[in-house]
């Protein structure tokens, strides 16, 4: 996992969620990162019941497939938000995964 997570470049975090989920999340993410979390980068969407992690990148092939073989479901990104990076996972284990490894909500 070492060499996946290194892959990632301009590398791009956020999440989405309900007003109801930020207490919460905000109490997890300072536990993991030792700070808070960037409220910029935490949308709200309170049409959603639980967190959307998310995880914008560009990455060599290489690095891509080996996420994919990992399980992750890597999005090509080429419109829309985040069509500046290549890549996208959603992902909440990968998310506080990098959180852990001193990654952080915004531009890495």
């Amino acid at each position: 996992m070492d060499q996946l997570i290194n892959g990632m470049q301009n590398l791009m975090i956020e999440c989405e969620m309900p007003d109801s989920r930020k207490p919460r999340f905000r109490t997890r993410y300072q536990v993991a990162a030792g700070h808070a979390p960037d409220e910029a980068f935490m949308q709200t969407q309170n049409n959603k019941w639980g967190v959307e992690y998310r995880m914008y990148f560009d990455a060599p092939l290489d690095v891509v497939d080996g996420f994919r073989d990992a399980g992750f479901n890597v999005e090509a990104r080429t419109t829309g938000y985040g069509a500046e990076r290549a890549h996208r996972i959603n992902d909440e284990e990968l998310f506080w995964e990098l959180i852990a490894r001193g990654r952080h909500l915004g531009q890495n």
